[in-house]
């Protein structure tokens, strides 16, 4: 939308993941399934229930306390733009179901959350109570991705959860306008050598695997082509995991480097390839930013290079080039469509957005916070606090990931879980059984190496 004249001083700059947003949403109506993959859903069923004016409340406090949530993207002057308004344009949004019954109330609260979103929305923050009588109320969370990530939902939802008790919520954490000063420094800060940094591991791009949607003949996948995914669950064991653990333990490598090699030696054996571009997000490297909710996390790409005999040395570089990444950022040139990376992936018809990797863990503020148990609880199952149970309701997503196949790795104080998601027409059921029993084996044969060389 454009903006009324008004001083340019009362809107402030945008990141390139938000100018990311706002093209797709130029681009494409609401109900394009690049909108709708961009919006993070969650909703929670509490027993007995939440009064409106105690969740009123603390949904004020929270709207007033993270201006993001009262952000909204403009055009000023030909550029875009991001506005702090000083109220929600709506509100708490409570809607009585009691007059329905748990069908009724189920389908009700599914088309709720399904609401097309864009960046260009009215609001780029939502939340509702359905009241539901003696089944529980719920309470459902909207988020554009312009204005949060994984990492901002689990900081409101711990403050929600805080001002319904009517804890206090600490010091006032960064708005936006104090991102963007981070991050804009933090950009220019050896940003020449950062530049030569990525050049030299990321270009020339590697020969594109046979697999999935270019062994199919699909176009390359993108923003534009992207579509359904479909998701293989618990392919790993809990012995496996239990060795991912000791083989973590004995090297001092995390898990999810083990993991993200053996998926990356498992597609590469399959796609005849000797190379992969692998994606990571990074999130909340500074500490100035531990309370800011906002669209703050970082691409982070490897160029892996693979070794079938050696999987603990291929887990320890992976560690490594993460580690020495990380020191890399922030930088301009992931999510760049200008860069000369991007364009070189481009002109060589290769996909920056095929593969990649995510570990889901509390971190940062959250990784300390009260009630990081109750959420990895009301996660997986049924979490209690006093005589309050909190329960996830499962929201089905037609599109998981802009990606063609991630993995997924889910580090919760339940334990540790797997997933694969992947995009539905590169890929079917079989074949991400086999990616899965590949990984397994790699991790299977690598911790029988380790045992052996004990």
């Amino acid at each position: 939308m454009s903006a009324s004249p008004q001083a340019l001083n009362t809107y402030h700059p945008i990141s390139l993941y938000q100018r990311l947003m706002i093209e797709t949403a130029v681009r494409h109506p609401p109900e394009f399934i690049g909108n709708l993959q961009k919006i993070i859903r969650l909703a929670f069923r509490v027993r007995p229930g939440v009064p409106v004016r105690t969740l009123r409340r603390a949904y004020d406090k929270l709207v007033a306390r993270h201006d993001s949530l009262r952000l909204r993207f403009v055009e000023v002057a030909g550029d875009w733009k991001a506005e702090i308004r000083p109220n929600h344009p709506h509100g708490l949004l409570v809607e009585d179901l009691r007059h329905l019954n748990p069908t009724e109330q189920e389908t009700v609260i599914r088309e709720r959350a399904d609401q097309p979103m864009s960046a260009l929305s009215p609001a780029l923050f939502e939340m509702y109570l359905m009241q539901c009588g003696n089944g529980g109320d719920v309470v459902i969370m909207r988020l554009q991705h312009g204005i949060g990530d994984g990492y901002s939902a689990a900081i409101l939802l711990e403050e929600l959860m805080k001002g319904v008790l009517m804890m206090p919520l600490g010091p006032k954490p960064p708005g936006h306008a104090e991102f963007m000063r981070i991050r804009e420094n933090g950009e220019a800060h050896r940003g020449q050598e950062k530049d030569k940094y990525w050049q030299s591991k990321l270009l020339p791009p590697p020969k594109d695997l046979n697999i999935g949607r270019t062994a199919k003949g699909l176009p390359q996948q993108s923003i534009q082509t992207m579509g359904d995914t479909r998701r293989l669950d618990h392919f790993m064991s809990a012995a496996h995991f239990t060795r991912l653990e000791m083989l973590s333990k004995k090297t001092g490598v995390s898990p999810y480097c083990y993991l993200l090699a053996a998926f990356a030696e498992t597609i590469c054996a399959m796609g005849s390839g000797t190379e992969v571009l692998l994606s990571s997000m990074v999130g909340r490297s500074d500490k100035a930013l531990a309370g800011f909710v906002g669209a703050e996390a970082q691409y982070l790409d490897t160029r892996y290079s693979v070794d079938p005999t050696d999987l603990a040395g291929r887990a320890a570089w992976f560690s490594q080039q993460l580690t020495e990444g990380a020191e890399h950022l922030p930088c301009r040139v992931f999510g760049n469509p200008d860069h000369q990376i991007a364009q070189s992936y481009k002109n060589a018809e290769r996909s920056l957005m095929r593969f990649g990797g995510n570990v889901i863990t509390p971190s940062g503020k959250f990784a300390n916070s009260p009630f990081k148990g109750i959420f990895g609880e009301a996660m997986t199952g049924t979490a209690f606090f006093g005589s309050v149970s909190f329960e996830q309701v499962h929201l089905p997503k037609r599109s998981e990931t802009a990606y063609e196949l991630i993995i997924v790795l889910n580090k919760l104080d339940t334990g540790l879980t797997a997933s694969l998601v992947a995009d539905k027409l590169g890929y079917s059921e079989p074949e991400l059984a086999e990616i899965g029993e590949g990984i397994c084996h790699r991790v299977e044969e690598c911790f029988e190496k380790q045992r052996i060389a004990q």
